[in-house]
């Protein structure tokens, strides 16, 4: 992942490329339609300031004067006093209110601000409604410092594509009315949402999330309600998991929540509330086989470094994990919901609170059926255990109710060893196909070779055959289990009810 300098030189590339001189200000229209920008600012061309290191003789008004000109060396915007920046940020406030008024836009795309300027309140719409209304804004490719706080504000529309809100951002409680887009903006601290109500289609296509959780900074939605699209699709997301942890608790999604492939973040949706479906890509899948035994690992041990958090972290996954194991389920996503059943098992191992028995079964689970989804490694581990087995019952049939010392022994039965093969393997397949079988042998319908490791002579004979016998009950437990989770597995596999 790119450093937060790196992405910051690149925003800063793509800025001058777009060209928001005075002349780039001429080619460039509102997505909603109205005048171009050099129509909007009109009133600043007598304030133009030209770029005194650019050949082709750029200028620029006072609101999209860079920090730097393209050579590196800083411009007088660097210069100017804390006074001058308020009052940057104030003219933008009448220019709010008075796009408040008139029930336009305002269009403040390509401006550099130290402040933010604040939105004005909303009025009432003049119908029966009587709903509050809100200022509609451009703010794509904006670079804003400082004052991006606009909690409970009212907008009515909002484009603040690929805007740098350097020092983060807050929209807590704040009712988008209509359209409101974040796509490619750079959160580069807090990016708060917290009770937000999102009425239109919210898109956060490309967003970059850059906040820094050992600084308190996070990703909250919490109790945020969506009403319409709800499309998020970060291209970078810190890997700390306290980031985002818990981010969309209370969160209510009204309609279908578009998160892209690369978003891992499965803790934030911990006590969401999804009425609809939650998509992980433009298909509506998880991230893709290839990438999930990774995704796995990484999910688990990215919480293990957090060690102050670890288990508040942990739980908060496991939550998230099983609001979207109901939501597969609900559009019958059967490998989804088996994938996001395999983190949540991962997750509880991890807990400080889990016994070593629990974390042992959580790993034999893993290892002899993949969480329940293979139907050929439950098989492949009985016949694993039914030969071992057969090996040890031959092994033990040569010396159980014999005097030989030694298994090697020259006047032992090691000639007939050969012989053997093939009973042992005949009492271990009985031993996995049918329960509790030496535990039900009597000696006077066993065979030589049962009668050898089940009815031993002498303490000793008696001793081994017990043990024997206790492996062969433990062995019919494990088969039965397999043959279980052979079963289940097949039954997900193909839908079978």
């Amino acid at each position: 992942m790119r450093t937060p300098e790196e992405r910051e030189k690149d925003w800063w590339q793509r800025w001058r490329e777009e060209d928001y001189s005075w002349d780039g200000l001429a080619d460039k229209r509102p997505i909603f339609g109205g005048p171009t920008l050099q129509e909007y600012w009109a009133d600043e061309e007598d304030r133009l300031i030209p770029d005194p290191s650019d050949p082709e003789g750029r200028r620029y008004t006072r609101f999209h004067l860079p920090l730097t000109w393209a050579d590196g060396t800083p411009t007088e915007k660097v210069s100017w006093s804390e006074d001058d920046h308020w009052g940057l940020a104030k003219e933008l406030e009448l220019r709010l209110q008075d796009a408040l008024d008139t029930n336009s836009m305002a269009h403040f795309s390509g401006v550099v601000l130290l402040n933010a300027p604040k939105m004005p309140l909303p009025k009432s719409k003049q119908d029966d409604s009587n709903q509050p209304m809100g200022v509609q804004v451009q703010f794509n490719n904006a670079w804003l410092k400082h004052g991006a706080i606009w909690a409970g504000q009212v907008l009515s529309h909002a484009a603040f594509s690929d805007v740098n809100f350097s020092g983060g951002a807050l929209f807590d409680n704040v009712k988008f009315s209509g359209y409101v887009g974040f796509s490619l903006a750079t959160f580069s601290g807090d990016a708060g949402f917290n009770s937000a109500t999102f009425s239109g289609d919210a898109k956060f296509v490309g967003a970059t999330f850059s906040g820094d959780a050992d600084l308190n900074q996070r990703l909250a939605f919490q109790d945020a309600v969506a009403k319409s699209g709800f499309r998020f699709f970060p291209a970078a997301f810190p890997s700390d998991p306290r980031f985002a942890s818990g981010a969309f608790h209370g969160m209510v999604f009204e309609e279908i929540a578009y998160f892209g492939g690369a978003f891992h973040q499965f803790a934030a949706f911990e006590g969401a509330d999804p009425r609809k479906d939650i998509r992980f890509s433009k298909f509506g899948n998880t991230p893709s086989p290839v990438g999930r035994i990774g995704v796995l690992s990484s999910l688990v041990s990215a919480t293990q470094n957090v060690e102050q958090d670890k288990d508040e972290e942990l739980k908060n996954l496991i939550g998230g994990t099983q609001i979207l194991q109901i939501v597969s389920d609900r559009y019958r996503r059967r490998e989804d919901e088996r994938w996001f059943h395999r983190l949540e098992l991962l997750a509880k191992e991890q807990l400080s609170t889990t016994s070593w028995f629990e974390r042992f079964l959580t790993k034999a689970y893993a290892w002899t059926s993949d969480f329940g989804s293979s139907i050929g490694r439950p098989l492949l581990s009985m016949v694993i255990v039914t030969l071992t087995c057969s090996a040890l019952y031959w092994t033990k049939s040569f010396n159980l109710g014999t005097n030989c010392p030694r298994l090697v022994h020259e006047t032992c039965e090691w000639e007939n060893a050969g012989a053997q093969v093939m009973p042992a393997l005949t009492f271990a397949a009985n031993s996995a196909f049918r329960p509790a079988y030496a535990i039900s042998r009597e000696e006077r319908i066993a065979n030589d070779f049962e009668k050898r490791i089940l009815f031993g002579k002498g303490w000793k004979g008696a001793l081994r055959a017990a043990f024997l016998g206790t492996l062969s009950t433990l062995q019919s437990f494990f088969s039965i289990i397999m043959l279980f989770l052979t079963g289940l597995a097949a039954r997900r596999r193909f839908q079978l009810s």
